[in-house]
């Protein structure tokens, strides 16, 4: 059987402190990745946005256009 060392309690907790070190790190890196995605998908909602505003005015045009050539 392996011989297992004791493990003091200042060993542990310099164990948990890179682990919490190590998650935090982590947890940063995936705000920030949320952050920036949220941003790009904002841009890309705007652009639609705009296109689709750009659209309506042209189907509005369209019709008028459509009514005084009937009429």
């Amino acid at each position: 059987m392996p011989d297992f060392q004791e493990v003091n309690a200042n060993e542990r907790v310099r164990v948990l402190e890179s682990r919490y070190a190590l998650m935090r790190d982590r947890l940063f890196l995936i705000n920030q990745n949320m952050l920036t995605e949220y941003k790009k998908l904002n841009k890309d909602i705007k652009f639609i946005g705009d296109e689709l505003k750009d659209l309506k005015q042209e189907i509005s045009e369209i019709k008028n256009l459509l009514r005084n050539i009937v009429n």
